[in-house]
């Protein structure tokens, strides 16, 4: 199967002269074949350029409030389109290798979060006012603000998550910057399909997007599209981060995500004989969730001893489930050095299970969860290799955190809600940015602060008119004697 990946702007006139890269997958005996334009560094300057025009001609003069209609409108009609949805999961499994079923439930629940109720609230989250993106607007101290978003921004985006680029380019089109995303050479096709399906709905939009592709490091192609952007948007490692920000012109905006990691806490007060187990499924489900390749899935979770339900009797809960999983919602097929890791981290194990453990396994290398009753860090090695650990108390596993505080992002919950603020409060001085329950962890809220950063707010540059220059231009008023 052939299918064409990325989006280039109707109407750009060099459009026919870009050649396309063909990107091959193999899963499971079944070839994915993606096509996506591959411009070179003159080509993507061109590119650049027409975006800026576009830019200027229509998204600039779109209300904010437009905007979201528009993305909102677009994101109903793709969820509509049940045939059209379908086969994009289909070339999406093929492409990465996750089940139908893990695509599917992801990418609709991807496509929810982008619906006009939904974009409001991302607004709102980061601007008292969204009106601001417009015009100037009134401060309660005096004078008045606009903001403003980078004309043209660039994404560069990684493939560990399928629908992770369409926060970014959904987030940039609302501060009402163009977006030149380069794709993932991993999952080469979400972002574009997005891309025209807002095109689709909103021909203002369609010439402010484009989706293309470059090999990664490709310092000509980068050189290119970062001395004609405003701000550049990158996800990856730490060190691919450090790679770009030291290429990115001086005054040009770099916003790094590098890779993070989350983890669990279960208070004994929630380990009930029938909550129990909805907790454990809800475990297991985050740490199934693409195989915890996203930096939202968990990797330890710390359970508490005094429960009516012990953390062994949990740990073996939450294996069964996982089992459960791997029938309805498979694992993708593993590379040489992923089976690696798995080998390795099963390993060291055995060791755990040797010293009063205990561990369980999918005979064919599925999932692995390991019990712990020794209260220390244990790295995990991704695809569905989880860790449960007992503790005396959650305070005390709060202090174990202190050397993952650079690299903390969400931690799942589940205690009574007169605890919740109290450990919510530890949790955030220890570095972690985002509480939630479990069974949510792979999928933020719209308008969540990834990171602990704003989404919106960050690109946007704030232009102040003070008081005094409206004192100032009355002397200059026609009706001044």
């Amino acid at each position: 199967m052939t299918v064409f990946g990325g989006y280039l702007p109707p109407g750009f006139p060099q459009a026919a002269e870009i050649k396309r890269q063909t990107l091959r997958f193999v899963h499971q005996g079944r070839t994915t074949e993606v096509e996506v334009p591959a411009p070179d560094p003159e080509q993507l300057a061109q590119l650049m350029g027409y975006l800026r025009e576009r830019q200027h001609e229509t998204l600039a003069r779109l209300p904010v409030l437009a905007i979201a209609e528009r993305i909102g409108q677009a994101a109903v009609r793709m969820l509509d389109q049940r045939e059209d949805r379908e086969a994009a999961v289909r070339t999406i499994s093929g492409i990465t290798g996750y089940a139908a079923e893990t695509v599917r439930s992801g990418l609709i629940r991807t496509l929810q979060s982008f619906r006009k109720p939904q974009l409001l609230r991302f607004l709102a989250q980061d601007f008292t006012d969204s009106s601001v993106l417009d015009d100037f607007v009134p401060q309660p101290a005096g004078g008045w603000t606009r903001a403003y978003g980078p004309t043209v921004s660039t994404h560069i985006w990684a493939g560990n998550v399928p629908g992770l680029s369409l926060w970014s380019l959904t987030g940039a089109l609302l501060v009402k910057s163009a977006v030149l995303g380069k794709t993932g050479s991993s999952e080469p096709y979400t972002a574009g399909w997005l891309a025209a399906g807002i095109a689709a709905e909103c021909p203002e939009l369609a010439g402010c997007m484009a989706v293309v592709w470059w090999q990664g490091g490709d310092e000509a192609a980068e050189q290119a599209a970062f001395a004609a952007s405003d701000a550049v948007i990158v996800y990856g490692s730490d060190q691919a981060i450090h790679s770009v920000r030291s290429r990115v012109p001086a005054g040009t905006s770099c916003i790094g995500f590098g890779h993070r990691i989350s983890v669990g806490f279960v208070g004994s007060e929630t380990l009930q004989i029938r909550q129990a187990p909805l907790i454990a499924a809800a475990v297991a489900r985050d740490a199934a969730a693409y195989d915890q390749q996203g930096c939202y899935s968990p990797h330890q979770i710390f359970v508490e001893r005094g429960g009516r339900v012990d953390p062994s009797s949990f740990a073996g809960a939450v294996a069964h489930e996982l089992a459960n999983l791997q029938l309805t919602h498979p694992p993708h097929e593993l590379t040489p050095a992923e089976a690696r890791a798995v080998a390795e981290y099963r390993a060291s194990a055995d060791w755990e299970g040797a010293a009063g453990g205990r561990v369980w396994r999918d005979s064919s290398g599925g999932w692995t969860l390991v019990y712990s009753e020794s209260p220390q860090l244990r790295p995990s090695s991704l695809n569905r290799s989880l860790t449960i650990t007992a503790v005396e108390s959650l305070d005390e596993a709060v202090s174990l955190l202190a050397p993952l505080r650079p690299w903390l992002q969400s931690c799942g919950v589940a205690a009574a809600p007169e605890r919740l603020f109290r450990l919510s409060n530890m949790l955030g001085q220890a570095g972690v940015s985002r509480i939630c329950a479990f069974g949510e962890m792979t999928m933020p809220e719209p308008g969540w602060h990834h990171d602990g950063r704003f989404h919106l707010l960050d690109l946007v540059r704030m232009v102040d008119i003070d008081r005094s220059a409206e004192q100032a231009a009355e002397l200059s008023a026609d009706y001044r004697d």
